[in-house]
């Protein structure tokens, strides 16, 4: 028998809806997401899709696995596959309804060669699965070697970052590994931004004691066409070129000092759900 009790006051319905009683399979491991990158000197895990290749460095590939199934799941393996490159977690053991994260090893650093970089995930227990349509990602990410481009994503956009007219900034950290120069910064500008909006691009260093963002450098602003909703604009320092130090980590930022709230102003486009920042 199935029962649904309600306790509830100050109210004046209540409803259940789409429910479904199943048996479930006895096995059935699922990959439910995964996350991934290189950890420098901001100290935690950051995935880039673009990366120049003075700029690659070591990274780690972390997989979520469920046991949908009845029975426990022993040896569940976490696989990561770049080209010729194979990365697995030592076996995990899931009982029924549980979760885990599976750590692939060893590391894997791109080749300082310009090229993309498809990333292919997938787990796989001791038994035979019931369900094999929920156990990868194949094409995951795809990590593209550039010759200067530098970015948390690949020229796409899901949402967008404003704050309804106000001032604000928005941007990405990025950790330096071997020592750069840059004297530009791409924004994408989301087709809800303002057209007449004005913005800025800056950049701050990080205080390693206080962990403070410091001012370094920023551009001219720059007003928002119509050629440029739903496009990437690139605007430069006023400085020229700002030397990055290697083993340090910066901050880049596009904002703008808003319109008293009587527009969208400045959208900046996000990309997609998760950790992978401002398309900057």
């Amino acid at each position: 028998m199935i029962g649904f009790k309600y306790v509830g006051q100050w109210d004046w319905f209540w409803a259940v809806d789409d429910v479904s009683i199943a048996e479930p399979d006895d096995y059935d491991l699922s990959l439910d997401g995964a996350y991934w990158g290189a950890t420098g000197t901001w100290g935690a895990r950051l995935p880039y899709y673009q990366i120049p290749t003075a700029q690659v460095a070591p990274m780690d590939f972390s997989g979520i696995a469920s046991n949908l199934g009845a029975v426990t799941q022993n040896n569940a393996v976490f696989h990561t596959q770049i080209g010729t490159s194979m990365m697995m977690s030592s076996g995990d053991t899931l009982t029924p309804g549980s979760s885990d994260t599976l750590n692939a090893a060893p590391q894997w650093t791109p080749a300082a060669t310009t090229g993309a970089n498809v990333v292919d995930m997938w787990v796989v227990g001791d038994t035979t699965d019931s369900n094999t349509s929920n156990d990868s990602i194949m094409g995951a990410a795809t990590i593209n070697v550039t010759d200067f481009i530098y970015a948390r994503d690949l020229g796409s956009y899901e949402s967008g970052s404003y704050n309804q007219g106000e001032g604000f900034e928005a941007g990405n950290i990025f950790d330096i590994y071997q020592t750069a120069d840059l004297g530009a910064i791409d924004v994408f500008v989301h087709p809800a931004a303002n057209e007449g909006a004005n913005f800025y691009v800056k950049l701050y260093s990080i205080d390693p004691t206080t962990g403070d963002f410091v001012y370094m450098d920023e551009s001219n602003e720059y007003t928002i066409t119509a050629a440029d909703l739903g496009a990437t604009v690139t605007l430069t320092l006023l400085n020229g070129l700002n030397t990055l130090n290697g083993g340090e980590s910066y901050l880049v930022v596009a904002g703008s000092n808003g319109d008293g709230g009587a527009t969208n102003d400045l959208v900046v486009g996000n990309v997609s759900s998760g950790n992978h920042g401002i398309t900057i």
